[in-house]
């Protein structure tokens, strides 16, 4: 994806109002996403995880692809990428709170963050090392759009499983 120009202060202020767009993506996801799943298939929380991978999916598909020169566009596609990114994390730990019970939650919780940490360490080299191999931003981002995909699936498939623990 290229850096759009924000108003003519540089790439640097560009890409930060980027970040910050994702971030409040992310922000807004895990509220919303929170009272929906609290709402709406309560019994089925792991549905609202395949949502943010298939939004994630789509977005980061999205940067591979698509040459993004508009920053209004820009703007709301680093939206939905906050969504897909961030937005599940939430979820994902009511889940493993969930699972574990009274006697396990602690326990479950403290696995669903290492996973994630794992994630935050082993991610961005791997975009790195991806980039650097394929000289192409469309190569990790086809990548991890590719990752994404595969968890929401995986939500979906494992959902009954999870279902039936929980009870």
């Amino acid at each position: 994806m290229r850096v759009v120009r924000a108003h003519g202060r540089g790439p640097t202020i560009g890409a930060g109002l980027l970040v910050a767009c994702s971030q409040a993506g992310g922000a807004v996801s895990r509220l919303a996403l929170g009272a929906a799943s609290d709402r709406w298939l309560a019994e089925r929380r792991s549905v609202w995880l395949a949502v943010t991978g298939a939004i994630g999916a789509g977005s980061f598909a999205s940067y591979a692809f698509w040459q993004v020169s508009a920053p209004l566009a820009a703007g709301l596609l680093a939206f939905a990428t906050g969504i897909g990114a961030y937005g599940w994390v939430g979820i994902f730990f009511v889940i493993s709170a969930e699972l574990g019970g009274s006697r396990r939650a602690g326990l479950l919780s403290g696995m669903a963050f290492a996973s994630i940490v794992v994630g935050l360490l082993v991610g961005p080299a791997t975009f790195g090392l991806l980039l650097v191999r394929w000289d192409s931003y469309a190569a990790p981002w086809t990548a991890f759009a590719g990752l994404s995909a595969v968890a929401a699936c995986a939500a979906l498939v494992i959902s009954p499983a999870i279902e039936r623990a929980r009870r």
